[in-house]
């Protein structure tokens, strides 16, 4: 069963030009990387949170592999450095909408791999657009806030001797976990929002594990590639950064749409 639907995923994955439409979004969450930076910050001043924030950008770039961080970051921060929007100003709702392109991009793609079209009015794609969004940069913000304030509570209660030796180590390993789970929680409430048909969450539980524990060894995999083999700065000279910070995104869409392929592929077997 598991088998087959993966099977089904892989070839459907091509049929539906995947790869393609992993270009589109590619380019579309490059577009919409830093509109979304900034609203994140936007999310969190109006919290007084900025710390949070900048601790969040900084794990999702640790997640990253190191030369795709080393292009990002640097922008990011030069972008955060100016004049901040607040939360409700025409420039903040400005950068709301930029990242819209990207959910669209991941729509089309949702769409094509259920094989159904978007049929929902335009605002209330947009409102789901928002929703998606505004969620994930109050989630993230909410983990990053479990991320520093854990080490701070549990260091002392080890030096008390209250902890055992390995709490720490497990506390790392958490990150990991908490990484994973917040990428399913995240994958599950796109696969279930964007598409233009109804879904049980039973129903895009499977492709969200499978897509995240995908992506997380392409990122392992992807850094180790850098490490040895990579030749891009030869052929690309000062845009290699660039080049490879596009692969690693082209390459997660299409760990993206194959998650859905895998679900569909399970509706498909289901309703037989």
């Amino acid at each position: 069963m598991i088998l087959s639907d993966l099977n089904a995923a892989l070839r459907n994955l091509f049929r539906h030009n995947g790869s393609e439409l992993a270009g589109y979004i590619a380019y579309t969450a490059l577009v919409s990387l830093f509109p979304f930076t900034i609203f994140l910050f936007a999310v969190a001043g109006f919290f007084r949170e900025e710390l949070l924030a900048q601790n969040l950008l900084s794990r999702i770039m640790s997640a990253l592999p190191a030369q795709v961080a080393d292009t990002l970051l640097p922008i990011a921060r030069d972008i955060l450095s100016g004049k901040q929007p607040t939360l409700l100003t025409v420039g903040a709702l400005g950068t709301l909408w930029a990242t819209f392109t990207g959910v669209e991009a991941l729509r089309l793609a949702l769409n094509r791999a259920y094989e159904t079209h978007a049929t929902r009015p335009i605002w209330k794609r947009y409102a789901e657009d928002a929703f998606i969004v505004i969620a994930a940069a109050v989630t993230g913000l909410l983990a990053s806030a479990l991320i520093v304030a854990a080490p701070l509570i549990l260091q002392p209660l080890q030096q008390h001797g209250m902890l055992l030796p390995g709490a720490i180590r497990g506390l790392n390993l958490g990150r990991y976990l908490l990484t994973y789970f917040l990428l399913t929680l995240f994958l599950s409430a796109a696969y279930k929002l964007l598409p233009a048909l109804r879904q049980r969450w039973r129903r895009v539980l499977p492709g969200a594990l499978l897509a995240s524990a995908v992506w997380l060894l392409l990122a392992t995999l992807f850094s180790l590639y850098l490490a040895y083999f990579n030749r891009y700065n030869l052929t690309y000279g000062s845009l290699g950064g660039v080049v490879i910070t596009l692969l690693f995104m082209q390459l997660s869409a299409m760990i993206f749409i194959f998650g859905a392929e895998f679900n569909a592929a399970g509706s498909r077997a289901a309703n037989r």
